[in-house]
């Protein structure tokens, strides 16, 4: 199925950049596959603006402020509990986004070379274009932004 815009929901597992000439973004979710003309970045920007009206941008730097984040900002889509990391620096092409709520662990594929699969609750797998250590270390990151955000909301 392709589509020109997308909506994140608690469904969404990944993002993917499309390789082929079309471009865009292959969105993974707990039971389809979609085809999206936006690029990940788009899909995330727009999603952090209309599921919470702040910018990416802002989410960002607030992650940085909070917990000294510095590259690989993980980001809370919106404000509660829907949050996902960047593989790469999210400028580069590769770069696809991973959403830690439906990821049960990480494993190592060692051929050709030792990068990452998630595999999620429903047993997706999903290999990542990362070594297991930096999937870990994201996914740690993230799961920390969280338990922050959350603790700062429940004080208020």
């Amino acid at each position: 199925m392709k589509t020109n815009r997308y909506r994140i929901t608690c469904d969404t597992q990944m993002l993917t950049p499309a390789v082929h000439e079309q471009g865009g973004t292959i969105v993974q979710e707990t039971t389809r596959t979609l085809h999206v003309y936006q690029t990940p970045l788009q899909i995330i920007e727009e999603n952090c603006w209309r599921q919470g009206y702040a910018t990416y941008k802002g989410r960002i730097d607030a992650a940085r402020n909070m917990l000294n984040y510095q590259k690989r900002v993980p980001v809370v889509i919106n404000g509660r509990d829907t949050a996902c990391f960047p593989t790469h620096s999210p400028n580069r092409h590769e770069c696809a986004w991973v959403f830690t709520s439906h990821i049960s662990m990480f494993t190592e594929e060692p051929l050709p070379e030792k990068l990452a699969t998630a595999i999620t609750w429903n047993g997706t797998r999903m290999p990542l274009n990362i070594s297991l250590h930096t999937a870990e270390k994201q996914f740690n990151r993230t799961n920390n932004l969280l338990r922050f955000m959350q603790s700062s909301q429940a004080a208020n």
